[in-house]
């Protein structure tokens, strides 16, 4: 079956068997501790991996790249925490230079509220931001940017 030298990133999820005669890739992603995949796949008779590919991103949400599909984010979304919104929130603070007071404005809490209602239970202040800003960056607030207007 093997026609030459694989040097595709599928390679080492798929192993070559042949069934009743007929060739066959095997998956091999564990789904759980006790089972694989084992989805059945027929080679391209070019060579192609393409299917392999598709395979591994609509099933087990992988890439090339080892992220995450966006098909696998939107079905399985990262869970949202206090945590990971304010580390996110503050990511985006640092990179676009924006002023902690940010996450006091409406317009801005009305653009989260409107992707997700629920986030809003979880909303840092500014106070909370800051704090967490010069634990993270060792920057106080005296070396911030003046505040905005809402």
């Amino acid at each position: 079956m093997s026609k030459g030298h694989k040097t595709s990133w599928v390679w080492q999820h798929f192993e070559e068997k042949v069934i009743n005669g007929v060739d066959k890739l095997v998956c091999q992603i564990s789904m759980s501790e006790s089972q694989r995949c084992l989805t059945l796949l027929k080679p391209a008779a070019t060579g192609s991996t393409k299917s392999l590919a598709k395979h591994l991103e609509r099933k087990h949400g992988m890439t090339r790249d080892g992220n995450r599909s966006r098909t696998e984010e939107i079905r399985n979304p990262k869970e949202l925490t206090r945590e990971n919104l304010i580390e996110s929130l503050a990511n985006l603070i640092i990179n676009h230079h924006l002023h902690v007071t940010i996450v006091d404005s409406n317009a801005f809490k009305n653009l989260f509220n409107l992707v997700n209602p629920a986030i809003m239970t979880i909303w840092p202040d500014s106070v909370e931001m800051q704090e967490y800003l010069e634990r993270k960056t060792g920057l106080t607030s005296a070396n911030s940017p003046p505040a905005l207007q809402d």
